[in-house]
């Protein structure tokens, strides 16, 4: 076992408190902002009804945590165009953040609407196939299966940066 102290000299709380000055602050707390999200559910099963929908409700309490205002959640057959159209109409509707489910024809369907793609694909277990773009400062997120099902996936180390307000780069992912 092992003591640790309960005080410590003086000098070296002024040598801190000087780099800090100097440096700045060893760490910021960032608010999280209000924003608007969207859901975009795809697959032919569940926009028929044959299966229900699994995706959107996990997606639904992952975003209230942050106080999401949800705008909608909007269900596609397998079809590149229909999801590219509903992440659009989402945009207009004022979403600064829409969660794309990991349909194959996610990742077109997210270049085809113009955004700009940080990455796709991270280093990051669960959730590698994870994609990040941004549409005229929107998020958009291409979020694999595995969020359905584990309960800390790569998209729980992004959502609250986004929500801080935060713009991530391919380096950010790197470094994770």
């Amino acid at each position: 076992s092992r003591v640790i102290p309960l005080v410590i000299d003086e000098n070296y709380v002024i040598q801190v408190e000087n780099i800090c000055k100097e440096m700045g602050p060893a760490f910021k707390v960032t608010p999280y902002k209000k924003l608007k999200a969207g859901i975009v559910v795809t697959g032919s099963e569940v926009y028929k009804g044959r299966i229900k929908d699994k995706f959107g409700p996990v997606m639904e309490k992952k975003l209230s945590y942050f106080g999401a205002d949800i705008l909608g959640k909007t269900y596609c057959p397998d079809n590149i165009k229909d999801i590219k159209n509903s992440i659009i109409s989402l945009k207009e509707k004022g979403a600064n953040i829409i969660i794309v489910d990991p349909d194959d024809l996610t990742p077109g369907a997210i270049r085809q609407t113009g955004a700009k793609v940080i990455t796709y694909g991270v280093p990051v277990q669960p959730g590698n196939m994870f994609m990040l773009s941004y549409l005229e400062g929107s998020a958009i997120l291409g979020v694999p299966g595995c969020a359905m099902f584990m309960k800390t996936t790569v998209l729980d180390a992004v959502l609250p940066r986004i929500f801080a307000g935060h713009i991530l780069e391919k380096g950010d992912f790197i470094s994770m």
